[in-house]
């Protein structure tokens, strides 16, 4: 299973979030080392008690290590964001299925992947009991 898919499935399984879109961009040449970069928005299913709360939420959503993490921080007044960030090696197989050669070319660099999952956040402050 792929990094990618590891992280899909993880905020699919969430009954806390919602994954509101999945933006992919491929380059060719790789562009910044990434072939392809992926962009995943997620939301709480609810609001958020406090920015520590969002915090946390968003430190616990993927049972793998991130290469990088953006704590929290205020976008707009009562909205957060945060962002974690994977990185994954592309599996390309050839064309001609060769098992010896499964990059399709021997000695050049694996493609990369730059997976971004951004977590959105309304904050109500203190006074809403319902809040996660």
């Amino acid at each position: 299973m792929s990094t990618l898919e590891a992280i899909l499935e993880s905020l699919e399984g969430n009954p806390l979030v919602r994954v509101a879109h999945v933006d992919t961009d491929t380059f060719a040449p790789p562009e910044k080392g990434w072939s392809e970069t992926v962009e995943i928005y997620v939301g709480p299913e609810g609001p958020i008690g406090d920015l520590d709360k969002l915090q946390e939420l968003m430190m616990g959503l993927i049972p793998i290590k991130e290469t990088k993490v953006g704590h929290v921080v205020p976008i707009r007044p009562h909205c957060y964001a945060g962002r974690l960030e994977f990185q994954d090696e592309i599996e390309v197989v050839d064309a001609s299925d060769n098992p010896d050669d499964p990059q399709g070319s021997e000695g050049e660099p694996p493609l990369m992947r730059r997976i971004g999952v951004n977590v959105y956040g309304h904050y109500i402050g203190a006074a809403r009991k319902e809040a996660i």
